[in-house]
């Protein structure tokens, strides 16, 4: 089931965001990449479900599997699964519950940042890589990749 995060889920959405990156993303990024971009607080993951114009998690029987979240700008910002819901369409559901808001509030292309780990993931979902860029984090550089998709009305 898909639902709106709720405030006091920070703690699970930090996990899910760990657990998602050491679990998915080995082959392509180095273990100091994996630790710097694993890293996160409680905190953060409150401010993110309190201020994100949308944050949407999927529990299955109790448990937290997934989220995603878009920034204020309304590209996606975080999109994570539990290793093991990966490739069971917990990404897709909430990937298209993303695209059906934005194409809700007018938005004619969904656009994100993606690792390289989720390109097959973006492409498999009808995106195009549009560039690609590095983000850094202190010292540490990640390649990622810019995709995008064009959007129906709704």
């Amino acid at each position: 089931m898909i639902r709106a995060a709720k405030q006091g889920e920070g703690h699970i959405l930090m996990q899910i965001h760990e657990k998602s990156i050491r679990g998915l993303c080995t082959k392509e990024y180095s273990p100091a990449q994996l630790d710097i971009w694993s890293s996160g607080s409680v905190e953060g993951y409150e401010k993110l479900i309190a201020n994100c114009p949308l944050c949407l998690v999927d529990e299955d029987d109790g448990q937290l599997t997934g989220f995603v979240a878009l920034r204020r700008n309304r590209s996606i910002w975080q999109l994570y699964v539990l290793p093991e819901h990966a490739r069971k369409g917990v990404g897709k559901a909430l990937l298209g519950k993303a695209e059906q808001y934005l194409s809700s509030q007018g938005d004619t292309r969904a656009v994100a940042e993606a690792s390289l780990t989720a390109i097959g993931f973006y492409k498999r979902c009808g995106y195009t890589v549009v560039s690609q860029s590095k983000v850094v984090f202190g010292s540490v550089e990640l390649d990622v990749v810019l995709v995008e998709k064009p959007l129906g009305k709704v």
